[in-house]
This record gives structure tokens, C-alpha cells and sequence, in this order.
């Protein structure tokens, strides 16, 4: 195992038991990553509202949790 497939390296770690196929966590980290921008790219969005930063951290947290799924999922199946 290299340090690119080590699950510990991962968002969350224990997410390596619950894999998805990777095409599943790619398109959704893509839909969560562009969800996280146009967010963050409103002028509308009130981040006095305690609310708003929560959701803004529940997707950037669901993007990364599914980005290093991918990854560990790409590397996993190339080196092995």
C-alpha cells in the first residue's frame, strides 16, 4: 500500500468499508464541489446567519468526503 490508497488518509477514514463504485462518488463530489461555488460565489448568502456556514461546511464536508473516496478508490485499483 502506498500513501495515496492508505484509507487513513482519506476525509474519513472509515469510509473505506463503505465504498461506493467510483463513478458514484466522482459525480457526486463534482455536483457537491459546484453546489460549494455557487454558494460561496452568492452575494446573497448571509454568513452572519449561523445556519448558512453550517450548510456551507455540510457540503464542502459531503465534497471531501466523496473526492477522497474517488481517490482512494483510483489509486486502490491502479496499484493493484
Amino acid at each position: 500500500m502506498s500513501d495515496v490508497d492508505d484509507p487513513e488518509l482519506m476525509h474519513f477514514p472509515g469510509r473505506a468499508n463503505h465504498l461506493e463504485i467510483m463513478e458514484e462518488h466522482v459525480n457526486r463530489a463534482a455536483y457537491l464541489t459546484r453546489a460549494l461555488w455557487v454558494m460561496a460565489h452568492s452575494e446573497e448568502l448571509d454568513t452572519q446567519d449561523q445556519r448558512n456556514r453550517d450548510a456551507l461546511r455540510a457540503v464542502a464536508d459531503a465534497a471531501a468526503d466523496h473526492a477522497s473516496a474517488a481517490r482512494y478508490l483510483f489509486y486502490r485499483r491502479n496499484e493493484g
